[in-house]
């Protein structure tokens, strides 16, 4: 018998052994259910019992996040934001409406209302101050350029 009595291990009102994770124990039921599945039909691997995927019939895991890692509120289960890693929100739009092949829902072309395409470029290539991608407006470098010409001792580095 020996000296030490082992106490019982708490049981969960059917005979089982407390839950290890999730709710499971270690014959994979669960807790509050007694059976394989918690409330929302998800077993111990997480598998949904009518889809028998990650997934319920709702679109979302056991956590409450769909296939793309967004929650029923859009927001993103890596970053915590209305948006991914990749900066799109759960229907697939940038925060400017713009979706991954650069159309714009609003117009359903590469532009936007105000004429700029994802990018924040016009069709002839400058955003809304007229400077283009690398951050030149054409003025300059033709003045420069112009310059250049008229006093061949100097020399400008713009860099």
């Amino acid at each position: 018998m020996g000296l030490f009595r082992t106490q019982d291990k708490k049981k969960n009102g059917l005979g089982e052994d407390r839950h290890y994770k999730n709710g499971f124990n270690a014959k994979g039921n669960h807790i509050d259910t007694g059976t394989k599945f918690d409330k929302n039909g998800f077993d111990k691997d997480g598998l949904n019992e009518l889809t028998g995927t990650l997934y319920g019939e709702s679109g979302y895991d056991r956590k409450g996040f769909d296939v793309n890692g967004y929650n029923k509120n859009g927001f993103h289960i890596k970053t915590k934001t209305k948006f991914n890693e990749f900066g799109l929100d759960m229907n697939g739009l940038d925060v400017n409406g713009f979706d991954k092949e650069g159309i714009n829902k609003s117009t359903g072309t590469l532009y936007n209302r105000e004429g700029f395409d994802k990018d924040g470029l016009d069709m002839n290539g400058l955003d809304v101050n007229g400077f283009d991608k690398d951050c030149y407006d054409g003025g300059i470098i033709v003045e420069i350029l112009a310059y250049k010409k008229r006093h061949y001792a100097l020399e400008f580095v713009t860099e």
